[in-house]
């Protein structure tokens, strides 16, 4: 998690600079690095373990509504919206997309190859899995089995009123 000072971020870390009497001072204090010293003065985001450092040294209390709650991930999505920006401006976006998609197709081909070698049990389980998934079982039989399409449901129902046990159902001539 991170944490963004609203407002006073800038002051609490030249105070903290203060006290400690200079960057590497602070830095050696609170074991972080000098550089990520520089970007929390500017407003940027703090990790949650160095925010308690820092307000840990400087001995103080921040109410939680001055306090500004960040995801884990926030500086990726960040960059990530600025680099799309970026990409479209200059005209490489739709190229670049393309790219990924093609590399993403070849690693998919892979790994179903692999898989179908490797372990095709397991393969062909998730396989129809995903397809029951997608196919949405939207119909249920008289027996409360949940199948695919109409057919499908009259048949079963058709069964059941002619009372055949498929589960005790046995090939003919056996």
């Amino acid at each position: 998690m991170y944490i963004r000072i609203k407002e006073k971020q800038e002051a609490i870390i030249k105070s903290a600079i203060k006290k400690a009497g200079s960057y590497r001072k602070l830095e050696k204090l609170t074991k972080i690095p000098k550089a990520s010293i520089y970007r929390y003065e500017k407003l940027k985001a703090i990790p949650e373990n160095r925010f308690k450092k820092l307000i840990n040294f400087l001995q103080i209390k921040i109410k939680k509504n001055h306090l500004e709650i960040l995801e884990d991930n926030w500086g990726q999505k960040n960059g990530g919206i600025k680099s799309v920006e970026s990409k479209k401006k200059k005209g490489t976006f739709k190229k670049d997309l393309e790219k990924a998609q093609k590399s993403g197709i070849k690693k998919i081909k892979k790994w179903h190859k692999e898989m179908k070698l490797n372990n095709p049990k397991k393969y062909y389980e998730m396989q129809y899995e995903k397809f029951k998934k997608i196919g949405g079982y939207k119909f249920k039989t008289l027996n409360n089995e949940k199948v695919r399409n109409k057919f499908e449901k009259d048949v079963a129902d058709k069964l059941k009123k002619l009372k055949v046990n498929l589960h005790k159902a046995r090939p003919c001539g056996i």
